[in-house]
């Protein structure tokens, strides 16, 4: 798995069914409507009843304006494409979120989705171990030390994954 890291990276819009790419300096993040109140905390302008702020309607229009596609010309479709030190291969599956930008081979998605639910699942089981306030950190994280708890984590791990091969299966 390749990754390029918040600070810096340029933005690349690609969509997952494969209609089109395209590269663009920028960020991506989606912000939560209170972490978005938060951020915006000096703000100017009016907000609205739930602490978004509201941004004027002449300064909309003149962000309409701007283009990150104004001096571009197409060289390719369906080409490797270089970004930064990373060469992203036509079906290479994008995954963004605040943290960066990950490019993942279409040979090793199953791999990774299948450790994605892996590790989800440990923690799901470690924040529920923590939760129940009878063990120290180092009894139960990285994994169970005492052979009850790991005979406890493995039947657990077993029936999470079983559920999820269950809803993959009926979608």
């Amino acid at each position: 798995m390749i990754s390029i890291r918040r600070s810096a990276f340029p933005l690349l819009a690609a969509s997952i069914l494969g209609l089109f790419a395209s590269v663009a300096e920028g960020q991506v993040f989606t912000l939560s409507k209170q972490e978005l109140t938060d951020y915006s905390s000096q703000n100017p302008f009016e907000r609205f009843p739930d602490g978004r702020p509201k941004v004027p309607d002449e300064i909309i229009d003149r962000a309409r304006a701007l283009s990150s596609i104004g001096d571009v010309m197409l060289t390719g479709i369906n080409i490797p494409i270089q970004i930064g030190n990373t060469t992203v291969m036509p079906g290479d599956l994008v995954v963004g979120d605040r943290e960066g930008v990950y490019f993942i081979p279409p040979q090793f998605v199953k791999s990774v989705l299948d450790q994605a639910d892996e590790i989800h699942i440990h923690d799901e089981w470690t924040k529920k171990k923590f939760a129940e306030g009878k063990y120290k950190s180092s009894k139960i994280y990285p994994s169970p030390s005492d052979p009850k708890l790991q005979q406890e984590y493995k039947e657990y791990f077993k029936k999470e994954l079983e559920e999820i091969a269950k809803k993959r299966k009926a979608q």
